[in-house]
């Protein structure tokens, strides 16, 4: 019982912020419908090693620095505004007779998705923040808060996916759709844009 109401608050913290709709998110449903499951599982391998990079980073105190400058703090918004839309918009063309065709999003373009995503930065910032003080074994300090939010990961995402891979089998892979699922993806990143203070 004190294991649970030591950890509970937590784990729900981590599981509202990755759980819930963000550009990373949307991006699985995006590829899975386009691509089908199969095919974004090394998407989805790079997203979770980049979430694993990020929780590095903010570890070693980068998040201070991003905040400590502004321009670099809009810099970097507007950096992953951009690289999150070229992402969602790569599949574009999918389920069309278009002669070009796309490829399913790779891992390394999976990588890049949580360093660049602020919705990324700020979950985990806070829970370091909210949760790190509490913590006074050696292992609460250094393993639990990544250890949960990959174990979050693999929950998660792949069930957005699934969410995905069901419209591609109801759907039949529709451009209409796929296209609906990257102006969404574009929506959630631009909405994110506006909520940081760039200026």
């Amino acid at each position: 019982m004190e294991f649970l109401v030591s950890y509970l608050p937590l784990w729900a913290f981590i599981a509202l912020m990755v759980g819930t709709p963000g550009p990373a998110n949307l991006l699985m449903v995006s590829s899975t419908s386009a691509h089908g499951f199969k095919a974004t599982m090394p998407f989805f391998l790079g997203i979770v090693t980049g979430k694993i990079l990020l929780i590095l980073f903010i570890a070693l105190g980068f998040s201070p620095l991003i905040h400590a400058y502004p321009s670099l703090r809009i810099v970097f918004s507007l950096l992953s505004a951009f690289y999150l839309c070229y992402l969602a918009l790569k599949g574009w063309n999918s389920g069309t007779s278009s002669s070009e065709s796309t490829a399913p999003l790779t891992y390394v373009a999976g990588v890049f998705v949580h360093p660049l995503n602020p919705k990324g930065w700020v979950m985990v910032t806070l829970a370091y923040a909210l949760f790190g003080p509490k913590f006074t074994t050696p292992f609460e300090e250094t393993f639990l808060i990544p250890l949960s939010f990959l174990a979050a990961q693999f929950i998660f995402l792949p069930s957005w996916g699934l969410v995905g891979f069901f419209f591609r089998r109801q759907i039949s892979n529709s451009p209409f759709l796929n296209r609906f699922l990257i102006l969404l993806t574009i929506a959630a990143v631009l909405w994110a844009l506006s909520q940081q203070p760039l200026f």
